[in-house]
C-alpha cells in the first residue's frame, strides 16, 4: 500500500481522536510524568549491488549501457556497464558504487551490434539515449527529459525531473500525460492503450535526431525544439486521420516535416503507376493503337472479301470427295474429277490411300493438291473414320481435314489448317446424312495482307474456331453455332506492329432464327466473353494491355482491363449497368481505388483509396481535377 499525505494526515487525526477519547473515559487527568522511550539505533540503508534496466526504441537487443557517475556522457573504466539482451533487459553490477540511483544512465545503439525488436533487424543508424538518475527505463522520451536536466546543469543551474518532464510534455503536445506515463515503458501493455501507441510512434521517430555521441545529445536536441514540436503534431494529426500508429514514419527534410505511412506510400506508388499509364496512353499509345485498330479493320475487310470464295473452293473439292464416298468410287478419284481444277505443279494432284469400306466401317485418306482456274490453291488431307450403325439415330463418324488454302493474289492464306468434325451423321437406312449435333474444331495459321501491291502485313498468326452444328426448322442445312473464336499473332508490321491475342467464348446458350441469323432480344442474346491481349512496345516503354469484356445482359456487361509493365500491374474494372460509372482500379499489392465518372459535380466526394480493407485516401472533384487527400494529411491529384 502507498501512504499518501492525505492517508497519513487522516491516520494521525484518528490516533489523536483515540487518545482524546481515552483520556475522557478515564474520568481524571493523568498525573504521572510521561516516560521517554529509549532511542532506537538507526541502520543506514544498504547500497544496491545491482541495477536492472530496460532499453527501448522498440526493445533494443545488443545496446551498450553504462552508469554515468561523473556525468561526462562518456563511459569510464570505473563505471558499471553491460549489454542488453532480449526485451532490452540488462543488469549492471553496482557493488562498488555508493548510491547508484543518484546518477543518470546512457545507452549506445549501433548498426553493427544492436537489433530493434520492433523490426527484428539492425538499427538503421548509430545513436545514443539517456535517462535521469533513479530511473530504470531508457528510451527516446526519457532521453528528452534527461537532456533538459543535463543542459541546465551544463549552464550552471539545476532542473528538477518534474520541471524537465513538464517542458517535454509541452514540447510534444502531451500536456495531459502524467509523470508516471512519461517515465514508463510504453511498450508494456501498448496493445490496449491509445496513449502508449501514440507515445511509441513519437519515440520511434525521435531517434533520427539523436547523435551517436551521447555528449552531444543535449546540444543537438536543443537545436531541434521546433522540429520536435512539428514531428509530434504531424504524428498526432496522422493518427487522427486514421493512420496506423505502428506504421507512421516522419522524416525531417530541411525545413519540411514529411509524414510517411507505408499504406500511403503504397497508394501513392499505385497512383503513380496509374498516372504513368495515362500519360503513355495519351502521348505515345493512342496513335499506334488507332493504327492497330485500322489494321484489324483492314484485315476484316480482306477476310470478308475473300474468305467466302476460299470456303467455296474447299467446299467444291469436299463435295466431290463426299459424292465419291457415297458412290463407292473414292479410289477412282483423279484430278479430272474436280471440274475447274488442275494439279499444282510437281504434285500428283489427287492421292487416295488406305481406303477401306465395309458394311460397318469407312476409313481412308484422300490427299488433294489442286489449283483453281482463278489461281486459288487448295491443299487438303482428308482423314475419314466412320462406323455407321444400321437404323441408329447417330452414327460414329469423325472427319479430319488438314492442309492449306490461299487466294490468287496471296492477300489471304491459311496454312497448317486443321478442321475436325466429330459425330457426323452418315446416311443409314431412312436416316439422312447431316451435321446436326456434330462438333467442329478448326485451327490454322493465317496470313492476311492488304490488297495493295506492296502487300502491307495486316495479320499473321493462329486462328481457332470451335462450335457445333444445330438443326433449324426452316433451314435443312442447319447452322454453325460458334462457342470459341481465337486469334493470336501479329497485327501490322514494323514500328506499328502489335502482338495481340483475341479470344471470344460463349456457352452457346442462345437461339437462331429459322434462316440461321441471330435476332437478339432481352431474353435471347449471345452470352460472349471477349479477351484481348496486346503487347505494347513504344520508345522505352514496354508493357501489356489485357482487356476482358463479359456480357451480362443484352445491353450491359463487365469490363476488366489489366495494364502491365515490368513487374507492376493495374487492373481496371467497370460495370456498364452502374449508373455512377464507377471504375475500380487495383494492383497486386492490395491497393484499390474507386472512382465515380457519372452524375458527379464540383465538390463531390467521387472516390476512395484503400490498402486492403483500410481506407487511406479520399478523392474529391475540384473543378475538373480529381484531388486525393491521404491519411497522413498529404494531397495529390490523379492527373
Amino acid at each position: 500500500m502507498v501512504l499518501s499525505k492525505s492517508t497519513i494526515k487522516n491516520l494521525t487525526l484518528s490516533l489523536v481522536a483515540v487518545a482524546v477519547l481515552g483520556a475522557c473515559h478515564s474520568g481524571k487527568t493523568a498525573r504521572t510524568a510521561p516516560t521517554t522511550p529509549a532511542p532506537t539505533p538507526t541502520t543506514p540503508a544498504p547500497t544496491p549491488t545491482a541495477l536492472s534496466l530496460k532499453v527501448a526504441d522498440g526493445y533494443l537487443k545488443g545496446a551498450f549501457v553504462f552508469l554515468d557517475i561523473n556525468k561526462n556522457s562518456v563511459h569510464d573504466d570505473n563505471e558499471p556497464s553491460g549489454t542488453t539482451g532480449v526485451g532490452g533487459l540488462v543488469t549492471l553490477d553496482t557493488t562498488d558504487v555508493v548510491n547508484p540511483e543518484n546518477y543518470p544512465l546512457i545507452a549506445i545503439a549501433t548498426k553493427a551490434n544492436t537489433i530493434d525488436e520492433d523490426t527484428d533487424a539492425p538499427v538503421t543508424k548509430d545513436f545514443s539515449m539517456s535517462t535521469p538518475a533513479g530511473q530504470q527505463i531508457i528510451n527516446p522520451i526519457t532521453t528528452l527529459i534527461q537532456s533538459k536536466i543535463f543542459a541546465a546543469e551544463a549552464a550552471g543551474g539545476t532542473l528538477s525531473i518534474e520541471d524537465a518532464i513538464a517542458a517535454v510534455k509541452t514540447e510534444l503536445g502531451l500536456t495531459d500525460a502524467t509523470i508516471e506515463q512519461m517515465l514508463a515503458d510504453y511498450l508494456d501493455g501498448k496493445a490496449g492503450s491509445d496513449f502508449k501507441k501514440l507515445i511509441h510512434a513519437i519515440a520511434r521517430n525521435l531517434v533520427q535526431f539523436f547523435p551517436a555521441d551521447a555528449a552531444q545529445l543535449a546540444a543537438k536536441l536543443a537545436e531541434q525544439d521546433d522540429d520536435l514540436k512539428e514531428l509530434a503534431k504531424a504524428i498526432v494529426d496522422a493518427i487522427a486521420a486514421g493512420g496506423d500508429a505502428d506504421k507512421i514514419v516522419v522524416v525531417v527534410d530541411g525545413d519540411e516535416i514529411k509524414v510517411q505511412l507505408p499504406e500511403v506510400a503504397d497508394a501513392k506508388a499505385f497512383i503513380a503507376d496509374f498516372r504513368t499509364w495515362g500519360a503513355k496512353i495519351e502521348a505515345e499509345i493512342n496513335a499506334p493503337a488507332a493504327s492497330f485498330g485500322d489494321k484489324a479493320d483492314a484485315a476484316e475487310l480482306v477476310v470478308d472479301a475473300n474468305v467466302d470464295g476460299l470456303l467455296i473452293r474447299a467446299n467444291d473439292v469436299l463435295m466431290v470427295v463426299e459424292q465419291a464416298i457415297e458412290d463407292g468410287t473414292v479410289e477412282a478419284l483423279t484430278v479430272a474429277s474436280f471440274t475447274g481444277y488442275t494439279a499444282i505443279a510437281d504434285t500428283e494432284g489427287v492421292t487416295v490411300s488406305d481406303f477401306v469400306e465395309t458394311d460397318t466401317t469407312i476409313k481412308g485418306m484422300v490427299k488433294l493438291e489442286l489449283k483453281h482456274t482463278t489461281g486459288d490453291m487448295v491443299k487438303l488431307m482428308i482423314d475419314l473414320d466412320a462406323a455407321p450403325v444400321e437404323e441408329s439415330t447417330k452414327s460414329k463418324a469423325d472427319l479430319m481435314i488438314t492442309g492449306s488454302i490461299a487466294n490468287a493474289d496471296a492477300s489471304i492464306s491459311l496454312t497448317e489448317a486443321s478442321i475436325k468434325l466429330a459425330n457426323v451423321q452418315l446416311e443409314v437406312g431412312e436416316i439422312a446424312e447431316n451435321l446436326f449435333g456434330s462438333t467442329v474444331d478448326f485451327t490454322a495459321m493465317v496470313e492476311i495482307s492488304s490488297l495493295k501491291a506492296e502487300k502491307t502485313g495486316l495479320f499473321k498468326g493462329a486462328v481457332s474456331i470451335g462450335g457445333e452444328y444445330v438443326e433449324l426448322d426452316d433451314n435443312e442445312d442447319g447452322a454453325f453455332k460458334p462457342t470459341l473464336v481465337s486469334l493470336s499473332g501479329e497485327f501490322g508490321t514494323g514500328a506499328e506492329k502489335f502482338d495481340a491475342m483475341l479470344k471470344i467464348e460463349s456457352t452457346g446458350d442462345f437461339d437462331f432464327t429459322g434462316d440461321g441469323d441471330i435476332t437478339e432480344t432481352a431474353t435471347n442474346w449471345v452470352d460472349a466473353t471477349a479477351t484481348l491481349k496486346v503487347d505494347v512496345a513504344v520508345g522505352d516503354f514496354t508493357g501489356m494491355v489485357d482487356i476482358k469484356v463479359e456480357r451480362k445482359t443484352l445491353d450491359d456487361g463487365l469490363v476488366d482491363v489489366t495494364l502491365t509493365y515490368g513487374e507492376r500491374s493495374i487492373i481496371l474494372s467497370a460495370n456498364s449497368a452502374d449508373e455512377t460509372g464507377t471504375i475500380v482500379a487495383k494492383n497486386t499489392d492490395g491497393v484499390m481505388m474507386t472512382l465515380k465518372t457519372k452524375n458527379v459535380t464540383d465538390g463531390d466526394v467521387v472516390g476512395e483509396v484503400f490498402l486492403g480493407i483500410k481506407k487511406v485516401g479520399v478523392i474529391t472533384l475540384v473543378g475538373s481535377v480529381h484531388k486525393i487527400k491521404y491519411n497522413d494529411g498529404s494531397f495529390e491529384t490523379i492527373f
